[in-house]
């Protein structure tokens, strides 16, 4: 069995017990400029669709307590272009457009009535600049994120490294603070080390091209910029304390405005206080990706099933 499909397996059967046929974990999907995409999706009679958009270093595993909860519906979560195991350069216009094709595709594939977008960080915002795009497909789009600026984000990859030094530099993270993902990281089951060292699964970041990643973080848009231009219904569910970032004090007058715009745009805005941007702090020593917190789980099912239903 091909490593890629038995690792996806491994991690989808901790929350659900019994995979069936209508479950596929190493899905090959055409992004934009033809870029291949690699994902999981879950196949049902359900007329309505989930796309999950990861954030930067995020791969599409991390999402999988979260996609178990909509069995019943019609589900994809892919790897954006240039990390993890999909093609391609790492870069916002790129992952925009592959957001509305792929939305656009799994609709008319699946023969949908309703699409719902859910993103995090990264992925909430290029969902959310997707539907500036006039052939946007989602009926519902739900971000994970908050009003940062991502030039100032740490953990930027050295603009001249090379790709050998690129994965040290990942591997040096996640010796430095294994939390950088989930209770996946510890569980994880290495493979032989030549196929460790080629493309290393700690921290997800695969990243084709070390400059596009750079790049990548100095030209995304920052959300209080174009926040009042989206599209409605779009939900934002956003972080109360976001030490992990350490700028939360810069932020206080752009949540401020983004309450502003909600009133007046119709969008809903939830503050989860003590909810970092990535991780839990506090009791939840296991440092929970933020959408896997048991708070947002219930907050999008009750988006979507309003919606919806």
């Amino acid at each position: 069995m091909d490593h890629r499909k038995s690792y996806h397996e491994l991690i989808l059967k901790r929350y659900i017990h019994e995979l069936s046929e209508n479950i596929r974990v190493d899905v090959e999907i055409v992004g934009a400029d033809g870029v291949i995409l690699n994902c999981t999706e879950i196949q049902a009679e359900s007329k309505i669709g989930i796309i999950f958009i990861p954030g930067i270093t995020v791969p599409r595993e991390s999402y999988y307590r979260l996609l178990a909860s909509f069995p019943d519906f019609n589900v994809l979560a892919f790897d954006l272009r240039g990390q993890a195991y999909s093609e391609g350069q790492l870069s916002p216009d790129g992952c925009i457009r592959d957001i509305n094709l792929i939305g656009q595709e799994f609709k008319r594939k699946r023969n949908l009535e309703s699409l719902v977008g859910i993103g995090h960080s990264f992925g909430a915002l290029t969902l959310l600049k997707s539907s500036l795009e006039e052939e946007h497909p989602y009926d519902l789009r739900i971000s994970l994120t908050a009003p940062v600026d991502m030039t100032k984000t740490s953990g930027k990859i050295p603009k001249t490294a090379s790709a050998y030094i690129a994965y040290i530099h990942n591997i040096y993270r996640a010796l430095k603070n294994p939390a950088l993902r989930d209770e996946i990281v510890r569980q994880y089951q290495y493979f032989w080390l030549p196929s460790f060292i080629k493309a290393p699964r700690i921290v997800a970041l695969r990243i084709n091209d070390p400059q596009a990643f750079n790049d990548t973080l100095l030209h995304t848009p920052k959300l209080i910029d174009f926040i009042k231009d989206v599209v409605s219904p779009t939900y934002l569910i956003y972080a109360g304390n976001d030490s992990r970032l350490g700028i939360q004090g810069e932020l206080g007058g752009d949540y401020e405005k983004l309450r502003r715009l909600a009133v007046i745009k119709g969008f809903e805005v939830t503050l989860i206080e003590g909810l970092s941007h990535r991780f839990n702090y506090g009791k939840e020593r296991k440092f929970v990706l933020s959408y896997n917190n048991n708070k947002v789980i219930e907050k999008i099912n009750h988006l979507i099933r309003r919606h919806t239903t």
